[in-house]
């Protein structure tokens, strides 16, 4: 990825949120997130960490007050946990997405979850990539929930590293590729 191909593509958002016409969605439908930057589907594969690192580092350039979580870290946390953790791990994706498979425990956002949580419950909010969860971090943060962070690398790095996902209880090796773009950043295996 370089400043040459990355130009046109800030300078129209930039316009786009100068003029207003970019809006955060309701909790119950996170926005799409853009798409690599490296073109169609025959770019570079989920393996490629150039991609990886150029994807982490937008999501953080976009939204810089976001606190992250590995998936090495929180898998850390989820193994010293002793069944008295209160964390609340939030899927961001729609339903279609969480339906296919979540992690353990995770809870997909609904307008009503955050009536049931304090402002000082630890929050981790994932979905494909870590873009959607990290526009839903910031927003959580904005209405003051004060420890959320957001999964870098989200579900896609979680799997790609074999961790386990699932769907309800049951674990299962498949994973909603959000769509055939972003889809090669997921190992084929969970297509």
């Amino acid at each position: 990825m370089s400043l040459a191909t990355e130009t046109p593509r800030l300078l129209f958002l930039a316009c786009l949120v100068a003029l207003g016409a970019l809006c955060l969605p309701s909790c119950a439908e996170p926005a799409p997130h853009p798409g690599p930057s490296t073109g169609p589907a025959t770019g570079p594969s989920r393996t490629d960490s150039t991609e990886w690192t150029g994807i982490k580092a937008r999501i953080r350039h976009t939204f810089p007050t976001v606190g992250e979580i590995t998936t090495e870290e929180l898998a850390r946390e989820f193994a010293a946990a002793t069944g008295s953790s209160n964390l609340v791990l939030i899927d961001a994706r729609p339903q279609v997405e969480f339906a296919v498979s979540h992690l353990r425990g995770a809870v997909r956002m609904t307008p009503d979850l955050l009536a049931k949580l304090s402002k000082d419950t630890p929050i981790v909010v994932y979905c494909s990539v870590g873009y959607r969860s990290a526009e839903l971090a910031q927003r959580l943060d904005s209405q003051g929930y004060k420890q959320v962070r957001n999964l870098e690398g989200s579900i896609f790095e979680w799997a790609n590293e074999g961790r386990p996902v699932y769907s309800g209880k049951e674990q299962v090796h498949k994973v909603h590729p959000y769509d055939s773009e972003w889809g090669r950043l997921l190992d084929p295996s969970y297509h």
